[in-house]
């Protein structure tokens, strides 16, 4: 189960990360930023770019856990 919620978590990482990119073209195309401009779209970015940290943050959390698994058995190994 855990290896199902990383993978889809990895999968929306990329997606929102495009996404994201893809939304916020309008405000890095435009010399002016300052003025009206695309705001729905910036902000569907913005919130993109807080799901993606999301994903990266439990794929992070569950990588650092693998590690201190991977060193208590070394202590157990090794004893």
């Amino acid at each position: 189960m855990t290896a199902i919620a990383a993978g889809v978590l990895y999968l929306v990482s990329h997606i929102t990360s495009v996404g994201g990119l893809v939304l916020y073209a309008p405000i890095l195309d435009d010399p002016g930023i300052v003025g009206p401009g695309a705001d729905t779209c910036v902000l569907w970015g913005a919130f993109l770019e807080g799901l993606l940290a999301l994903a990266l943050a439990y794929v992070g959390v569950r990588t650092l856990e693998a590690a201190s698994i991977v060193t208590l058995l070394t202590v157990v190994t090794c004893s």
